[in-house]
């Protein structure tokens, strides 16, 4: 007996504070299937989703995302967040973000500490005016 095909549909996936491992299969994109992203991340998720995302072989599949990154649990890891967020906007890999919201004390980090507030300005030049940044909106998927 044959199978019928699968048929794919766009899926438009929502997560508040994905797990490490979670966020690493969505920022690899092995979740191909997956065309809108609604994704809360902090620390080490957050992370781990923009350097799997960076070091994917292909850009991700997404048409839409919205994007919130929380506070982790230290000031060394909202740095080290921030950093690899701007690390993934400069590679040309979150050309699909529509909404980015930030956490609150995401950007409290020491004057000596690098990102933070720096990283924060650099992305405010990235976020199309029309998309607002924590504002709100939809994923046309």
């Amino acid at each position: 007996e044959i199978a019928a095909p699968l048929v794919t549909a766009p899926l438009c996936v929502s997560l508040f504070h994905a797990t490490e491992e979670t966020a690493q299969a969505l920022g690899s994109g092995k979740v191909g299937f997956v065309r809108g992203l609604e994704v809360c991340l902090g620390g080490s998720s957050a992370v781990a989703f923009f350097q799997e995302l960076i070091n994917a072989p292909t850009q991700s599949p997404w048409n839409c995302v919205h994007l919130y990154v929380d506070r982790g649990e230290t000031a060394s890891e909202n740095v080290d967040a921030m950093n690899a967020l701007a690390d993934a906007v400069r590679t040309g890999r979150l050309h699909c973000v529509r909404k980015m919201s930030f956490g609150r004390d995401v950007l409290c980090v020491s004057p000596s500490d690098e990102g933070g507030a720096g990283v924060f300005f650099f992305l405010l030049g990235f976020v199309p005016a029309a998309s607002g940044v924590g504002g709100s909106g939809s994923c046309d998927v």
